[in-house]
């Protein structure tokens, strides 16, 4: 960033210069000036002076010239002599060095983010001389020429012209892009967020569908947050960064058919002679170095364990239900889509866990149950989940996490949508991480369950911060149409400076459980519908939180929960908040009804 001032020197040899800037409110704001000894381009002022200057935002894109932004110029501050501006005029530029935070006033910072008809990324400086800025950057490499929204517009106009899309994708992608074009200060991190995500696979579907002409050079998109504003001190940085997965093989993209039959015959692939087992075909595929390789699988029972290195395709035959019974484990970055399959029984580690950052997963019509440890474990890249259950995860001896259904975290970025996550033996939905990212709509995640043998000190067991749906260590969640119900011990639990945004919801019956504590001794915790603590932040509407054995609601521990539109009914305590907490966040249009008690600030009354 550079604050210019602009104006004209009035005697380039005098030691004492003046300059005289140019400005709309104060155009006689002058600046005595005196030239560095030794140093021909830099000058500094004798004296602090204070007034309106012209405040230029540079980055590749171009240049925005902001007006009327006041700050202090300390004196002795490092100005350098810069060349003249477009219109002729010489310029002075106030090195970042000499800029402090305590120059800019209250609604500098607001000006320059809601005059920004562009997305400029403005640099942190290391010395913290700036530490208000706020950017919201789309590059999406994959469409050719583009480096703005304008142009993203612009192309999907085009598209709709030639008849490529109809109507209705163009009003809802240009409302997604209006949506994020100009994301005011005190904007929702989250709502933020999932309007950016929502523009990228809007037009990253119709890329797929040959709609869009695009390169395969990748594809980034970025949201990128050094301090959103005052309201939001801690919000982390938020980077989508999926390039295109890579891999070292170089052959042809192979298509193999895998039935189980009978006879004697020499098996390539065709559906005259398919490959008996999974693992067969794919070592067929590996033989010749192919790129990509698709398995057709016909009905049947697999049970030899996938270990993938390249881009794969499982797809279940048109008509069957083929069931694998182990773990598909991705071994480097790599695209995979799995569709129309029922995986059951898989051994540990889990049905599906993707180890490779990078890596681009999609699982569609697929049922995955009785899996041991994980249902679904992905670490950084990309997984959207559609029209996917995942239920009966089993836990193993002395772990708590285990037994979770769907685990995402390291930076991943997930899109789930119709999934149902029911009656696993830990959490539901894990997210955690810095950078990881779920966008959800219409899922169910019903009756998960603790068990009995844990711990209650933190210290031994991670078990006191988890949930039905666990958001936590900085991560983000917005999700829609969202139904929690009859789960033990947290509904929703959003921890350790995350943040959660969620629209129509019902969280009910959330149970309380039995654990031990120190010496043995039982303890009754849980019940609660919705938890924030460490941080963790909630914003809720639209919803019903109710039925719950110990409370709807519990803010702990410096966690913050803003509520709009709802009902808190039929639970032992409506809301227990920290002394400290303004309750008034949680009244916006929200009934309490017939709740044992509406509010509680102090220990809860835990059921014995």
């Amino acid at each position: 960033m550079y604050i210019n001032l602009v104006g004209e020197e009035a005697d380039a040899s005098d030691v004492r210069a003046w300059t005289l800037f140019k400005k709309v409110k104060d155009p006689s704001l002058r600046i005595p000036l005196v030239a560095a000894t030794g140093r021909e381009h830099e000058y500094t002022n004798e004296d602090e002076v204070e007034g309106n200057i012209v405040a230029w935002l540079r980055n590749r894109t171009g240049t925005l010239c902001l007006p009327l932004a006041v700050m202090k110029i300390p004196e002795r501050s490092i100005l350098l002599k810069s060349l003249p501006n477009r219109q002729g005029e010489p310029s002075l530029e106030l090195s970042i060095q000499s800029m402090r935070l305590e120059d800019f006033e209250d609604d500098t910072w607001t000006q320059i983010i809601e005059s920004g008809n562009r997305h400029l990324n403005l640099p942190k400086d290391p010395s913290d001389a700036v530490c208000r800025s706020f950017t919201a950057r789309i590059d999406t490499t994959r469409y050719q020429g583009l480096h703005s929204l304008a142009e993203l517009r612009n192309i999907v106009l085009q598209a709709y012209r030639a008849g490529e899309i109809g109507a209705s994708d163009v009003l809802r992608i240009v409302g997604e892009m209006d949506a994020c074009r100009v994301i005011r200060a005190d904007a929702d991190p989250g709502q933020a967020t999932t309007a950016i995500s929502r523009c990228y696979r809007s037009l990253n579907n119709l890329f797929k569908e040959g709609k869009i002409k695009g390169k395969d050079s990748g594809t980034a998109l970025e949201l990128n947050k050094s301090l959103l504003n005052r309201r939001f001190p801690s919000a982390a940085s938020l980077e989508r960064r999926m390039p295109r997965p890579s891999h070292t093989a170089s052959g042809p993209e192979v298509t193999y058919c895998v039935r189980q039959v009978a006879g004697t015959y020499v098996p390539d692939g065709t559906s005259a002679h398919p490959y008996r087992t999974m693992a067969e075909a794919y070592d067929a595929a590996k033989a010749i170095d192919s790129r990509r390789v698709e398995l057709v699988v016909d009905a049947g029972y697999y049970d030899e364990p996938l270990n993938l290195d390249r881009n794969t395709v499982l797809r279940g035959a048109p008509g069957s239900r083929p069931i694998i019974a182990s773990t598909i484990t991705c071994t480097r970055a790599l695209e995979l889509e799995i569709t129309g399959f029922s995986l059951i029984g898989a051994p540990s580690p889990g049905a599906v866990q993707v180890l490779v950052s990078g890596s681009s997963v999609s699982i569609v019509d697929v049922e995955i149950r009785e899996a041991h440890r994980y249902g679904v474990y992905q670490r950084g890249g990309e997984i959207e989940l559609r029209a996917v259950t995942v239920r009966d995860t089993r836990r193993e001896a002395g772990q708590i996490e285990y037994g979770s259904g769907i685990v995402l975290q390291n930076g991943v970025q997930a899109f789930l949508s119709s999934v149902t996550v029911n009656d696993n033996e830990s959490s539901g939905i894990v997210l955690r991480g810095r950078d990881s990212y779920l966008s959800g709509t219409d899922m169910t995640v019903r009756r998960n369950k603790l068990h009995t043998d844990f711990y209650s000190e933190a210290a031994r067991n991670p078990a006191l911060r988890t949930g039905a749906i666990l958001v936590s260590d900085h991560a983000v969640a917005v999700l829609t149409n969202l139904q929690v119900r009859e789960n033990e011990f947290v509904g929703l639990g959003v921890y350790g400076t995350a943040q959660a945004t969620v629209d129509n919801a019902i969280v009910d019956l959330a149970r309380s459980v039995r654990i031990s504590g120190e010496g043995g001794t039982m303890n009754n915790w849980g019940g609660i519908g919705v938890r924030a603590m460490d941080g963790g932040r909630l914003t809720m509407q639209n919803f019903l939180v109710s039925q719950c054995a110990l409370a709807g609601l519990a803010v702990h521990a410096l966690g913050e929960i803003d509520l709009h539109v709802g009902d808190v009914s039929l639970n032992l305590v409506g809301a227990h908040v920290t002394g400290s907490f303004d309750y008034t966040r949680l009244m916006d249009r929200v009934r309490f009804i017939d709740n044992g008690r509406n509010l509680d600030s102090e220990s809860l009354p835990v059921p014995r």
